[in-house]
Order: C-alpha cells, then structure tokens, then sequence
C-alpha cells in the first residue's frame, strides 16, 4: 500500500458501515463466548433499544502529522481489538434479557477519506462535520461494533 501524507488525507472508519462490513462469527459455524450482563450493561442495553440514545457516545479527535501507512494502522486496530473482548461484544435478547456474546475475533476494515484536494480549512471543517456525524449515530449493540475510529 502506497504511503501518503495526513495533510491529504484523513482515515474514517464508521460504525455504520462496518456493521455492514463487519465479519461476524454468530452463525458462521465459529465458536462464540455467551456471558451473562452486568448490572451497568444491563441498563445501557435498556435505555438504547428503547430509546435510541446517544447520550453515552463520546467524542476525542487526535490530529497527526507525518506519513501514514495504512497496513500498519489496519494491523495495529485488528491487534487493539484481539485484545480487548469489549470490543468484540455484542449484545442479544434472550428472552427479554440482554446476553453479551463475545466474538472470538472481529475484522474492523479502515475506511478512508480523502481530503487532499481541498485546503486546510475546508480539511478541518469536513472533518469536524464528519466527527458530528458520527457523534449523532447510535451504536447497534447487535451487530457491533460498539467503538468508532475516526
């Protein structure tokens, strides 16, 4: 994969489109961890299948300067998320009850949005109305993923 500076380009990756793309291992024949909820998930569990919230979405930018090598940013984000189950977590009605169900291993593909065409503060105002985009959408605790990287 070709390197290419940040001022060109900004990575986008969205729940949304990776709740598409996303591979699952529920109903591929792939062993799955079912565990109980807590009491925390529970009710966040609750107050989004009812509502819909976005309350609890939080949003951080972090602006980087230099090369990005996109192969590597992809490695590192597929080791980030074979650490870490939560990340791997989906949650499921079993009857009327919330179960998590933990993925043995989840592919998160980095989307990219490219930038280089315009100047620097039509940069920062695209990706500001990204970020609020974004910020808008609320996760879809069954079919994951419950993170986003922008």
């Amino acid at each position: 994969m070709k390197q290419s500076g940040v001022q060109g380009s900004c990575g986008c990756f969205s729940r949304r489109e990776a709740g598409v793309a996303c591979q699952s291992a529920e109903g591929q024949g792939v062993a799955t961890q079912r565990s109980p909820v807590s009491f925390h998930q529970r009710r966040l569990w609750f107050l989004i299948n009812s509502i819909g919230t976005t309350i609890y979405n939080m949003v951080n930018a972090i602006r980087i300067s230099g090369l990005i090598r996109g192969e590597l940013i992809q490695r590192v984000i597929e080791e980030i998320v074979h650490r870490h189950e939560s990340l791997r977590t989906t949650f499921h009605s079993q009857d009327g009850e919330p179960v998590q169900i933990i993925a043995p291993s989840l592919t998160i593909p980095l989307q990219r949005v490219d930038l280089s065409q315009m100047d620097h503060d039509a940069q920062d105002a695209k990706i500001r109305e990204l970020v609020r985009k974004e910020a808008r959408m609320p996760f879809d605790l069954a079919t994951g993923p419950s993170s986003g990287l922008h």
